[in-house]
């Protein structure tokens, strides 16, 4: 896979005022306007995924995603499937970003695209990926279980717009 380098992202005014307030060095944003080859090689290793997005009043809302190893992976440049069970009835953001469409419909973005954020974490390594981005398209297919009520599986495609991958050193 590819990647080409674009112009750094440069860091918010708030996050400079406060850099300055606190007399911290200047330093380049190690933020990626792209999925980078460093985030793109932890995804598969994440377990756990807080994702957020903003209803119809721009109101933030968060959900904690998870599943079996590679439940997250980049399928081609800047692009991400997640692919994990859910509660179809009481995720917020699963109904925000599925627009509470039924079995097997698809969610094409097109021109009404939602925004999202997300946060994983490899929780044996403490290594973190943020990614931020759009989504591009979904589906939810229903699971019945017995004794468990209602559950689905959520597919997800976003276009990330920005990412940051981290190792976090153990002390």
């Amino acid at each position: 896979m590819a990647f080409i380098h674009s112009n750094q992202i440069e860091w918010h005014h708030g996050e400079a005022s406060i850099q300055k307030m606190l007399h911290v060095p200047y330093q380049d944003n190690p933020t990626s306007p792209f999925l980078s080859p460093h985030a793109a090689l932890l995804l598969p290793h994440v377990s756990l995924l807080a994702l957020g997005t903003l209803d119809d009043a721009g109101r933030p809302w968060t959900t904690l995603l998870g599943g079996a190893p590679s439940f997250i992976r980049s399928v081609g440049q800047s692009i991400v499937a997640i692919k994990t069970p859910v509660d179809p009835l009481y995720d917020p953001v699963i109904n925000i970003l599925l627009n509470g469409k039924d079995q097997g419909e698809n969610v094409d973005q097109g021109k009404t695209t939602r925004i999202v954020s997300g946060l994983g974490i490899h929780l044996a390594t403490r290594s973190r990926v943020k990614l931020a981005g759009k989504l591009v398209a979904g589906a939810l297919d229903r699971i019945s279980m017995q004794n468990c009520g209602e559950m689905a599986e959520a597919q997800l495609v976003i276009k990330v717009e920005q990412s940051l991958g981290m190792e976090c050193v153990k002390r």
